[in-house]
């Protein structure tokens, strides 16, 4: 079964929903959602992701969808980039508050600049807890499930003085501790400027892609030359370029999202 959880971002008391259909663990939709962070105007992601229900479908919707958008890491970025709205419903925010059926759960709150880990699985009370402290009854497990747990504050600061790497591994430690933990950045550290990082191995990045270039077009002055007269073997090369083009195109569409 896939790890599900949500992805909540909050800001000036309104707060919109994406649902984590998969991986939702910290070290992955977690790791998307710190590098989301440190690479993303969060203010410009939160005004595209436009609410709607089954009844009332926007615009710029060209087709009827099964379910609304869910989170990626290049959906939110793409979208960004190019102003393209991500439909989302109103009441996704609610999975938050049924830890049965959600495991991890993101907030990130522009105002505070905090992002917050909930983790799921509860069948005890947290007092206090933000979304609320009333559990629900599932009859046929005989068991009472919570609102997900808060077990972690990020400082913006913090996500973007550390590596993404070391802020999944506080994510995992921080769920086996019994207390809210708080991640600030560290006093004798110097803030490093997560975007310029970013730029340097997006340089790489490019420069690996065009040497990759390079070598698929000497590959295909070779296919020029060769005499094939193997129906079959032909059949085959044009499949493996054509399996080489979408992974090249792949590729392109990874390294334009970053920063």
């Amino acid at each position: 079964m896939s790890t599900r959880g949500v992805l909540i971002i909050r800001r000036d008391g309104k707060e919109k929903a994406m649902d984590i259909r998969s991986d939702a663990y910290p070290s992955g939709a977690g790791v998307d959602i710190v590098d989301l962070i440190k690479t993303t105007d969060l203010n410009a992601l939160f005004e595209v992701m436009t609410e709607a229900d089954e009844w009332d479908i926007p615009e710029w919707m060209e087709t009827f969808p099964d379910e609304p958008d869910a989170f990626s890491y290049s959906r939110c970025r793409l979208a960004v980039k190019h102003r393209k709205g991500i439909w989302v419903f109103p009441e996704t925010v609610d999975r938050i508050r049924d830890s049965l059926f959600c495991e991890y759960a993101y907030v990130i709150d522009l105002r505070q600049e905090e992002l917050l880990l909930f983790v799921g699985g509860q069948t005890q009370l947290q007092e206090n807890n933000p979304y609320g402290v009333e559990g629900k009854r599932y009859p046929e497990i005989k068991e009472t499930y919570y609102a997900c747990r808060l077990c972690a504050v990020f400082s913006f600061r913090y996500i973007r003085t550390f590596s993404t790497e070391q802020t999944a591994g506080d994510m995992e430690q921080a769920e086996k501790e019994k207390e809210i933990l708080k991640f600030e950045t560290d006093p004798s550290g110097d803030e490093i400027p997560a975007r310029n990082m970013y730029a340097i191995e997006k340089k790489r990045l490019i420069s690996a892609l065009n040497g990759l270039e390079e070598k698929m077009k000497c590959l295909a002055e070779r296919l020029e030359i060769l005499q094939i007269t193997s129906k079959n073997r032909l059949r085959n090369l044009n499949g493996a370029v054509s399996a080489a083009k979408d992974a090249f195109t792949k590729l392109e569409m990874q390294i334009e999202v970053m920063a």
